[in-house]
């Protein structure tokens, strides 16, 4: 069996200049408004997760790539994606990827909606806990590891702590007078370089208060210097390396099912008793979109702008009227309460 590196790679940076994917404006807006799209990537050995030392900190340096699907006519970078992941009352757990990563309606954050309009702190807890985590997913290209410098030279798929997240949101947009220059981080023959650095810190998280050790991305910043990443030739390598997000989307561990499957399966989890395909039918989709095929065209036209943050804890201070409508709101911050046993993984 060839290997990535052994198949034969098509031109990508022709194509990539054919396209002007230097900045697109139209394509920014886009990718901006469908960040709405959990998947745990400690079992898949394509995820980079940088590691940290025994004081608890690392310092990286890797560059942003671009999705490998130059066949849709809006480029997506940023992989979105949505699982509800949490433990019933009869002990077993409930996994199930939740359809408004694609855009479409979720019967499981319709049921967890009225929890949170109860108002009884008892509701809102389980609000919180059966609530979909959705992570921004990217192509990097790592150039240094300090924990684990085998890392280096290597294409791996990255999941966007919530600050890192924001930085390359205001890359590709700066704010009036902020002296960030524009550029567009996932464009290799002319971008920067991110600088990494994770510290962790004991600092109060969630509603509570609870002390916690935690992730923290400040320090974190886009070099200075905007080149390319290398000559054509290894860049065109490098893309060819990188991860389709199309062929991603339809895999098994990514893939949606309609709203009455899940609206049938999630009322037997939590009740006991199933709902017929009619009955279910019957409750769908409170939208027009009433297919995955439908929805999949619709991503490519997002409507609703939302940004969410998953690396700070959520404060249960109002409902989330955006859990109907276009996604969750947290509360913005650069920490992320992390295990204690796994403080230095």
């Amino acid at each position: 069996m060839k290997t990535r590196e052994q198949e034969t790679t098509p031109d990508y940076v022709s194509r990539l200049k054919d396209k002007k994917f230097a900045f697109n404006q139209k394509s920014f807006e886009n990718a901006k408004q469908d960040a709405e799209k959990g998947f745990k990537r400690e079992d898949d050995n394509r995820f980079w997760n940088p590691k940290r030392d025994a004081g608890g900190n690392t310092n990286c340096v890797f560059r942003f790539m671009p999705n490998k699907d130059f066949e849709s006519e809006t480029v997506q970078n940023v992989f979105h994606h949505a699982q509800h992941f949490f433990q019933l009352p009869n002990g077993r757990y409930f996994v199930e990827n939740c359809p408004k990563a694609i855009g479409m309606p979720c019967p499981v954050c319709e049921e967890n909606t009225k929890l949170w309009e109860t108002g009884t702190p008892e509701n809102k807890a389980l609000y919180s806990i059966r609530k979909a985590r959705k992570p921004n997913i990217c192509n990097v290209y790592v150039k240094k590891d300090a924990v684990e410098p085998e890392n280096e030279g290597k294409i791996f798929l990255y999941e966007l702590p919530w600050d890192i997240y924001q930085m390359v949101l205001q890359k590709q947009d700066p704010a009036p007078n902020t002296g960030v220059e524009k550029a567009n981080p996932f464009f290799p023959l002319m971008s920067p370089d991110f600088k990494l650095k994770i510290t962790t810190q004991v600092k109060p998280v969630g509603p509570k208060g609870e002390k916690k050790p935690c992730r923290v991305y400040s320090g974190s910043n886009f070099s200075d210097i905007i080149e390319p990443l290398a000559d054509d030739n290894t860049i065109n390598k490098l893309i060819g390396m990188c991860y389709n997000f199309k062929l991603l989307r339809e895999e098994k561990k990514f893939k949606i099912r309609s709203y009455e499957e899940i609206k049938a399966d999630y009322m037997k989890a939590l009740h006991g008793t199933a709902i017929s395909s009619s009955t279910a039918s019957e409750q769908a989709a409170p939208s027009e979109i009433k297919s995955i095929e439908e929805a999949l065209k619709k991503e490519e036209e997002p409507k609703n702008p939302v940004v969410t943050n998953e690396d700070a804890d959520a404060e249960d201070e109002g409902p989330d009227p955006d859990d109907i409508e276009v996604g969750e709101k947290e509360t913005p911050g650069d920490e992320i309460s992390i295990n204690t046993d796994d403080l230095f993984s």
